[in-house]
């Protein structure tokens, strides 16, 4: 892409973002809505002075999350292990790593939100449809399941769903469950739990929403990729443990291109790899 094309998209966001600041200090709502929607036409006009399309079915009603620190709470860990297992006894393996076990199953829970649960007996028959058991059963740990996103591979001799995790209604990307079935029952569950305790919010230094459009079109121009349009846009987010059982859920913003999935994150600007 030409670098001074590059810079004019930069330039016309950037006015197009003036603009959205501009609307939130406005009183009348329906005026900050109507600014909030010329801002919107206008970044997306600048990239289309580049080649890059946007569908008319993307929204530009999305706005970017906060971020959020979480935390691990053990007594929450040992409450969601236990409607699943009955009551359990519990071992620390050291490193952060917990073993829980009982007449039903065993389950190891790491300091990064990575689990696994093996079920011994038919506690859980898959059903009619493993898909919905899969999302009760993903309840029953305490989180958010994205049905919409649920991917499931399941015949007459058995198989798995995987669910992505939500957080405040926002998919997580790199957070999901997988749940695996026999012909009759639930053999195993395995993936990453987001932490139960939620520590802070914050939105220091997240990037609005016109501004990671910004950083999406220099994202193109700097790695060379090849797009020319965007057919959808989503915002959600990455989970990350730094520190074992702490970590942090930032967001970021999804756009489905005719080539592939670009994932930029709303405070870093760096492309996100998730799965």
């Amino acid at each position: 892409m030409d670098t001074s094309k590059i810079k004019n998209i930069i330039i016309l966001i950037l006015l197009s973002v003036n603009i959205f600041l501009c609307a939130a200090l406005l009183s009348d709502r329906s005026q900050a809505r109507s600014v909030r929607a010329t801002a919107w036409e206008a970044a997306v006009a600048a990239m289309e002075k580049v080649g890059i399309s946007v569908s008319e079915d993307v929204s530009g009603e999305i706005e970017t999350p906060a971020v959020y620190s979480v935390r691990r709470e053990m007594d929450s860990e040992r409450v969601w292990l236990e409607r699943l297992l009955g009551e359990v006894s519990c071992d620390d393996l050291g490193g952060n790593i917990w073993f829980y076990s009982s007449d039903k199953g065993q389950a190891s829970v790491r300091g990064t939100g990575e689990c696994d649960i093996l079920f011994n007996t038919d506690a859980f028959d898959t059903g009619r449809d493993a898909e919905k058991t899969a999302v009760r059963l993903m309840e029953k740990l305490g989180l958010e399941p994205d049905g919409d996103s649920a991917r499931a591979s399941v015949g007459s001799s058995g198989g798995t769903v995987e669910l992505d995790c939500t957080w405040q209604g926002c998919r997580v990307y790199n957070a999901q469950m997988s749940f695996t079935f026999n012909e009759d029952y639930l053999i195993m569950i395995s993936g990453t739990r987001i932490f139960d305790l939620s520590v802070q919010e914050s939105r220091e230094g997240v990037m609005d929403e016109l501004s990671v459009m910004m950083r999406f079109v220099e994202v193109v121009g700097e790695q060379g990729f090849v797009r020319s349009s965007v057919n959808g846009l989503e915002a959600g987010y990455v989970f990350s443990v730094a520190v074992s059982g702490e970590g942090t859920l930032n967001p970021v913003w999804h756009f489905a291109t005719d080539t592939g999935d670009v994932y930029i994150n709303a405070v870093t600007g760096r492309v996100e790899t998730v799965r």
